[in-house]
């Protein structure tokens, strides 16, 4: 059993790895991509169309969403979106695009960070 003196050496140093690493250590764990289940969920597909209606806004272009193929999400105090998509503009052939969407949900934010095309 601690003694009293014990734990009155212990406080100290729990109160340093507190204020070195307020969130536990959590930070310490790289964080990854994972795949998104679904590209047909809901949400993912909200996120597409964001994607491409922002990209439309800052570059001018006319594209249509045709389809969500797939993406990754990365889960960190908000989430990183890679969204591969097709979308169509003028000439009615799909390009296929990689969209990345910084989302904060409970902010209520969204940012479309990167729009490429890849074929």
């Amino acid at each position: 059993m601690a003694t009293h003196s014990q734990n009155a050496l212990l406080l100290p140093l729990l109160m340093t790895i507190l204020l070195i690493f307020p969130n536990g250590g959590a930070a310490m764990i790289p964080a990854k991509y994972e795949p998104i289940d679904n590209p047909d969920d809901p949400h993912i597909q909200a996120l597409a169309m964001f994607a491409v209606r922002q990209h439309n806004k800052e570059s001018g272009e006319t594209l249509s969403l045709t389809r969500v193929l797939g993406g990754q999400q990365l889960v960190m105090k908000g989430s990183d979106y890679r969204l591969v998509i097709g979308a169509d503009g003028n000439s009615g052939a799909e390009d296929l695009y990689l969209a990345v969407v910084y989302e904060n949900a409970w902010m209520h934010y969204r940012d479309l960070t990167a729009f490429n095309i890849i074929a």
